[in-house]
């Protein structure tokens, strides 16, 4: 009896030390999965701009305007963040369909964004859509409302994000092609 009780408690030990050894494995495995959702890109819409051309003559009926609309997004996230690609689209807002009978937006191209572009963290770039609005809109307040889907990727863990960015633009397009901002939301 006395030469089975050394292999009982080599026995006990290593049954011991294996589950100390599976906790431990569990416990680091939750702290890298928390560590991970802690340390990512995060992006954010920090403002938006708008720059209006007139498209013909200032006395053609058909006269329309070019916008450009830029979305400002900015890193708030630990880690940097590799652009993969973005979607964007324009439409007017209900109120100005109701108000502005005859005006329209029509998206022509987003502006496209490299692949693999890098947002630092702390740093913004400018994702933006060119638009075309139709006579009507002329010298009337009009709301775009601007949609972006950025879809991103955290270089460090490789886990992929994706993000809808929308806003409304508030602009009057001017007869003369001038540009008067009257703010964003």
């Amino acid at each position: 009896m006395s030469s089975e009780s050394p292999k009982w408690i080599a026995l006990v030990l290593s049954v011991i030390a294996i589950a100390a050894s599976t906790l431990s494995w569990f416990e680091a495995h939750r702290s890298r999965i928390i560590n991970e959702e802690v340390n990512r890109p995060f992006l954010a819409l920090s403002s938006t701009q708008a720059a209006t051309a007139t498209v013909a003559g200032k006395e053609d009926p058909a006269t329309s305007a070019k916008s450009w609309l830029w979305l400002n997004i900015r890193n708030d996230g630990r880690t940097q963040a590799l652009v993969s690609k973005n979607v964007a689209n324009a439409k007017l807002s209900e109120r100005t369909k109701s108000i502005v009978k005859g005006c329209e937006v029509h998206s022509d191209k987003a502006a496209t964004t490299p692949e693999g572009l890098e947002i630092l963290p702390g740093t913004e770039i400018a994702l933006g859509l060119e638009i075309t609005l139709t006579s009507p809109c002329r010298d009337k307040v009009v709301d775009v409302e601007v949609a972006i889907q950025v879809t991103y990727t955290n270089p460090a863990s490789g886990i992929e994000y994706s993000q809808t960015f929308s806003t409304t633009v508030y602009d009057r397009f001017s007869k003369e092609g001038e540009h008067r901002p009257k703010g964003s939301r």
